[in-house]
């Protein structure tokens, strides 16, 4: 790793360290001393299969408006959150004359977040939601400290979270019509086969990636039989990731990207996929199939222009111009096929998971033959220990038909990628309070960058919860990773759930 919050980052895992010990391992559903919990025996395969009917199969959840037996018949609801988030920069120095500083408080934004569903009948079912944030930290530092780009960026957003209808169409055929999220795959802290979502990458390494994936409208058919479900999407609404804009402390290039040449949604350009997914005593298997844009974008050149570097001499004593000819970019979303499985096996108190994709249509600006790409990950989840989990996941990825060029700008692209997260997790206070450290390296070594997130949350009341923590970054080979060792920031988070 390199420079910047190394050892302040050190010092404070060590220090968040402490808090996870002693464990206390547990067996047979038992503690192993006074003041533990006590956690109750695992369940068996038959009632795991049961209540895994309450689950989407997709990952995502399934709101029961059914009304208590005590209670009066409500076909709607309305719940959401109020969240007061700021952040405080601790490592920027002295900035350049005329660059934006971001030293000390670097946001002040409320943000709020809403979601009304209604029960239309037994078996259909709609929910809209959305969210909205103003962030006063550029009323109060002044808008002339920052990039116009920053300010329409980051100021102020007002997002339609989910707008769906769902229901039953067949008794083993049900329908999902609207803007949603579908999870694929079983891992926390990549995305191997999770393709269907694009996620908001502004401000990376502040937020899990569940609470960065943005919606997309789609239709979904599921089908179900035995222990074996099949579904298929078709997404007409094309969205990219969002990426930090020229100004931003964590944008990685001196000037700003060429235009972008964004596919229109509809009919023509619908990204298609399948899942076919299978639950069986103690592991389950999902194949996956998806025909897509590359949310990563690629520079294509598209034409050149002369530009003037100097003056030559000539016999007469005149000056030539020395004209060069500068090639003219566009970016641009390659149409890709990806291929890919997940298998997930809980033996115990673990749970082993491992995702394979291949993903064919790859395309650089320094070769015209698409490329393929392979990327695996294998990993595990250890809840042994007495109100802890551990979470370890190991990725790599290589890249077919690889040649040095495409190492070099614009495409900055690896042969090889090695991907590494450890995160461990603690309750505490009755579970009240929660401890978490994240640590992501890319490279064998980290030299390619990596970044370490130290979380407390705790819970005021059933409603009220505060949330404080730290980022740290290490700046590494990688052109994303870059010089971002001052970047490094507190936070604090005040949540008010309705």
């Amino acid at each position: 790793m390199k420079k910047g919050g190394t050892s302040a980052g050190l010092t404070l895992i060590l220090s968040f360290m402490v808090l996870f010990s002693p464990f206390s391992v547990q067996a047979d559903g038992c503690s192993d001393g006074p003041g533990t919990s006590t956690n109750p025996p695992a369940l068996t395969t038959e009632i795991q299969n049961a209540l895994s009917c309450f689950a989407d199969h997709d990952n995502q959840t399934v709101y029961d408006l059914a009304p208590d037996s005590d209670k009066p018949d409500r076909v709607w609801d309305i719940s959401g959150q109020f969240t007061l988030a700021g952040v405080y920069n601790i490592s920027h120095e002295s900035p350049d004359p005329g660059a934006t500083d971001y030293r000390g408080f670097s946001r002040l934004r409320p943000e709020l977040d809403l979601t009304w569903a209604a029960k239309i009948s037994d078996n259909w079912r709609c929910r809209i939601g959305g969210k909205a944030f103003r962030d006063f930290i550029y009323t109060l530092r002044g808008y002339h400290k920052y990039t116009d780009q920053v300010v329409a960026e980051y100021e102020s957003e007002v997002e339609l979270t989910e707008a769906y209808v769902e229901g039953t169409l067949l008794p083993a055929l049900d329908i999902k019509l609207g803007r949603q999220i579908l999870v694929w795959g079983n891992t926390e802290n990549f995305r191997i086969t999770d393709i269907l979502n694009p996620v908001d990458n502004r401000d990376p390494g502040m937020v899990d990636i569940e609470d960065l994936r943005l919606p997309v409208g789609m239709a979904k058919l599921s089908y179900y039989t035995g222990d074996y479900s099949l579904a298929v999407m078709a997404v007409p609404e094309i969205r990219f990731d969002k990426q930090p804009v020229p100004g931003n402390d964590f944008y990685p290039f001196d000037q700003p990207l060429p235009p972008e040449d964004k596919p229109d949604g509809g009919l023509g350009n619908t990204e298609v996929a399948m899942s076919l997914k299978g639950i069986f005593p103690g592991w389950d298997m999902t194949l996956y199939g998806a025909y897509f844009f590359n949310d990563e974008s690629y520079l294509k050149t598209v034409g050149a222009r002369n530009v003037v570097i100097g003056q030559a001499p000539l016999p007469d004593g005149a000056l030539a111009p020395i004209v060069v000819q500068m090639p003219i970019y566009e970016q641009r979303h390659a149409r890709l096929a990806m291929t890919g499985c997940a298998i997930n096996a809980a033996l115990g108190s673990w749970l082993l998971k491992t995702e394979l994709a291949f993903t064919d249509g790859l395309q650089f600006n320094t070769t015209s033959d698409k490329k393929t790409r392979v990327k695996g990950l294998a990993g595990f989840e250890y809840s042994g220990l007495t109100d802890t989990l551990i979470v370890v996941e190991l990725v790599q990825t290589h890249l077919f038909g690889y040649h040095k060029d495409m190492g070099m700008a614009p495409d900055y692209a690896d042969e090889n990628q090695f991907e590494a997260a450890f995160r461990i997790s603690r309750d505490l206070l009755h579970d009240r309070l929660e401890l978490m450290l994240l640590v992501i390296a890319r490279g064998s070594k980290a030299q390619d960058g990596a970044f370490e997130r130290l979380t407390a949350e705790y819970e005021l009341s059933d409603a009220l919860s505060v949330k404080a923590g730290c980022v740290f970054y290490q700046d590494g080979d990688d052109f994303l990773y870059d010089n971002i060792h001052d970047n490094n920031r507190l936070f604090v988070n005040l949540q008010y759930t309705f």
